[in-house]
């Protein structure tokens, strides 16, 4: 997955480093482009960018302690690839699935009905209001209840989220979402400029970006970056993000997590965790848990104590989504849905 994930956004990492070279040379324009891709731009003052908050924090750190966990396979699902699964988002009592390089489909009873979404589909969101949301190689998208595939924008687009009742969608330029007039992308402007953009999580009174270059926390109108230097987090490579309600949740590309919040601390492989290789977008807060997909299994970390689930259908999870009784991994080739036993 690794080697995938390095080859898709390779491919996009020097048009993304000169496209965030070039906002923040000009500073001062929102892009705005509407349901059929036509730009409107108009000036904005000189931006404040965002620099790093270097608010002192008890981080613990230290050794973890042991959590044992273990899963039990409930059911599996294969699907109509060798592609490892890179989202799953449950929507409208189905579960909407994206692979790495061969789409989308909707898992509805024992049929897999694929979406016309292209064939590199990087995340899905469904929506309060039945929509699901698609952020993909070729656009953005969304998905009526019906099956109806709607092209909200043209570019690439990394990551999706649902924040303050509303998606937002990752790109090279910063954050876009939907006001009356269609899309409105968020950038230099707002002190948005993050590296490769790879993951968005809401959490609470900010979306948060997890990218190349740190985690970065946007609460609508400014923004702040968490980094290895403002010494909140392992590494300044975040691929995965999560919130709980109290401490949002960063895991790194190969350094561990870091937990910031009211408890705050970094736990990297020195400190006992079995694999510090976080996969992209595969990280989820469910019942006092965070869980996260590695090469070699099921991360799960409660308080100061982490354990490693293996006995999975195959090694490494590269996707991870719950719903209020379930929790689903993802794989090449499918899907499985486990319970975990914790103690």
């Amino acid at each position: 997955m690794d080697a995938l994930v390095a080859q898709r956004l390779t491919s996009r990492s020097l048009g993304a480093w000169f496209a965030a070279i070039g906002v923040v040379a000009t500073a001062i324009a929102i892009a705005r482009i509407d349901a059929k891709g036509l730009e409107r731009i108009h000036r904005l003052p000189t931006p404040v960018l965002a620099v790093p908050d270097r608010t002192s924090l008890a981080l613990a750190g230290g050794k973890l302690g042991k959590l044992n966990v273990r899963a039990k396979v409930l059911e599996t699902r294969a699907l109509p690839t060798s592609s490892p699964v890179i989202s799953i988002a449950p929507w409208d009592g189905k579960l909407a699935v994206a692979s790495f390089d061969d789409g989308a489909w909707i898992l509805d009873g024992d049929a897999a009905l694929p979406l016309a979404l292209g064939t590199a589909v990087n995340d899905l969101a469904a929506g309060p209001d039945g929509w699901l949301f698609a952020a993909t190689n070729d656009g953005a998208f969304r998905v009526s209840r019906a099956g109806t595939v709607e092209k909200l924008a043209d570019g690439v687009f990394s990551a999706v989220a649902i924040w303050r009742g509303q998606p937002y969608f990752a790109s090279a330029h910063g954050l876009a979402t939907i006001d009356a007039q269609g899309f409105i992308t968020y950038g230099a402007e707002r002190g948005l400029v993050p590296e490769r953009p790879d993951a968005l999580a809401a959490c609470g009174s900010v979306l948060c970006v997890a990218a190349e270059d740190g985690l970065w926390l946007f609460d609508g109108a400014s923004t702040t970056r968490r980094s290895s230097g403002s010494g909140d987090l392992t590494s300044d490579a975040v691929t995965a993000v999560a919130f709980d309600g109290t401490s949002i949740f960063a895991g790194s590309f190969d350094a561990g997590f870091a937990q910031l919040g009211s408890h705050a601390r970094r736990m990297a492989p020195a400190d006992g965790i079995a694999d510090g290789r976080i996969n992209p977008r595969a990280l989820v807060s469910w019942n006092g848990l965070f869980l996260a997909g590695t090469p070699t299994g099921l991360a799960v970390v409660r308080g100061d104590s982490a354990g490693h689930v293996t006995n999975l259908p195959t090694k490494e999870i590269t996707s991870v989504a719950t719903t209020s009784t379930a929790v689903w991994v993802g794989y090449r080739g499918g899907l499985a849905r486990i319970q975990l036993e914790v103690s």
